[in-house]
C-alpha cells in the first residue's frame, strides 16, 4: 500500500507543484484565461489525490471487511469513472457472497486491480457498456469484467504498466488472470483467486450449482457472442 500511495500521490503532487508554478507565471503575465485553465487542472489533480487517500482509508478500514463492502466501493467508483464518460456500467454480486470475509491484505491488492481494469477500459477500449460479475465455489472467488470495446491482442507486448500491474497483483493474491480479447472484438477479463484455505470448512455450499469449468465456458461463450454483436476497430493496451 505504501508503494501504491507513493506512486499515485507522488505523480499527482509533482504535477500540482508544476501546474502551480505555471499558474504563478501566468498571473505575472496578466493572462487570466491561461491562469483559469491551469487552476482547473490543479483542482482536478487535487480531487484525484483526495480520491486516492479516501479509497485507501476505506479499503483498509474495518468497515470494508466483507466482499459486499468492497463491491459497494467498487460499484461507486465504477459509476464515477464510467458514467461521466457516457458508458453503461453494472456490477453483480450474489447475495451469498456479500458477507464473505476478505482480509485487508487481499483488499489492498484486489480493489486496485479491478480499479485498474476499469481505468484501462476508459483509456483504451472505446466501449460504451462495462459489466462486472462475481461468483464463488466456496473456496475461490471468480470475477469477470466485460466490455464491448475495440479489444486488443493479449499475445503482443503493450506499452505502459497497466496489464503488468494487474498480473502482479493477481500473483500476490495467489490467483490467475486471463484476458479474452482480439482487435475489434471487445475484452473479457477473468480473475480467479482463493478466498478460503482448503483446510477450513466451507461456509458456502455448491447448492447454487456453481461450477468453475462451466463459468469459464460461459465466459468464453459470452465473449464470442458479444464480439459478434458489436465489432470495433483499433486495439486496447494497458
Amino acid at each position: 500500500m505504501a508503494r501504491d500511495l507513493h506512486d499515485d500521490l507522488g505523480a499527482s503532487l509533482s504535477n500540482i507543484c508544476f501546474l502551480s508554478g505555471l499558474a504563478t507565471q501566468s498571473l505575472s503575465e496578466s493572462n487570466p484565461e491561461k491562469t483559469k485553465a491551469l487552476l482547473y487542472r490543479i483542482d482536478a489533480e487535487a480531487a484525484e489525490v483526495h480520491a486516492v487517500i479516501s479509497d485507501s482509508i476505506a479499503i483498509l478500514g474495518a468497515s470494508c471487511s466483507q466482499l459486499g463492502h468492497l463491491a459497494a466501493l467498487l460499484n461507486r467508483k465504477g459509476y464515477e469513472l464510467l458514467r461521466e464518460k457516457g458508458m453503461e456500467f453494472s456490477l453483480t454480486l450474489p447475495e451469498a457472497l456479500r458477507e464473505v470475509s476478505i482480509s485487508a491484505t487481499r483488499r489492498r491488492e484486489l480493489y486496485p486491480l479491478l480499479k485498474e481494469a476499469l481505468q484501462n477500459v476508459i483509456r483504451h477500449s472505446r466501449a460504451d457498456d462495462v459489466r462486472i460479475t462475481f461468483d464463488t465455489d466456496g473456496r475461490r472467488l471468480y470475477c469477470r469484467i466485460t466490455d464491448n470495446g475495440c479489444g486488443f491482442d493479449p499475445g503482443k507486448q503493450h506499452s505502459g504498466n497497466g496489464l503488468k500491474n494487474m498480473q502482479r497483483r493477481a500473483a500476490i493474491l495467489g490467483g490467475q488472470l486471463q484476458f479474452l480479447s482480439a482487435p475489434g472484438r471487445g475484452c473479457t477479463l477473468l480473475l480467479e483467486m482463493p478466498i478460503r484455505p482448503f483446510w477450513r470448512p466451507l461456509r458456502l455450499t455448491r447448492s447454487t450449482g456453481f461450477s468453475p469449468s462451466a463459468w469459464y465456458a460461459a465466459a468464453q461463450a459470452r465473449y464470442k457472442q458479444r464480439a459478434t454483436v458489436r465489432p470495433r476497430q483499433a486495439a486496447w493496451a494497458g
